[in-house]
């Protein structure tokens, strides 16, 4: 029981490394993030600076709660 509350809280501190190494880059730099979201060309012009702030904020909380365990 002990060996899998250790691989479950190291694979969720691992994954939320990876996340927050992934998601600072883009809430610092949104325009350039915009600038890859608006090449894949699935959402409307307006919405792609929105889009992009909002994806880089989801990931940040989502890395935090997997730090909290929740």
């Amino acid at each position: 029981m002990g060996q899998v509350l250790w691989l479950d809280r190291l694979s969720r501190w691992l994954l939320a490394g990876v996340m927050l190494a992934a998601g600072f880059p883009k809430l610092l730099s949104p325009i350039s993030f915009a600038e890859v979201i608006e090449a894949f060309g699935l959402i409307p012009d307006f919405l792609v600076l929105f889009a992009a702030i909002t994806i880089s904020i989801i990931e940040l909380i989502a890395a935090f709660l997997l730090i909290r365990g929740k």
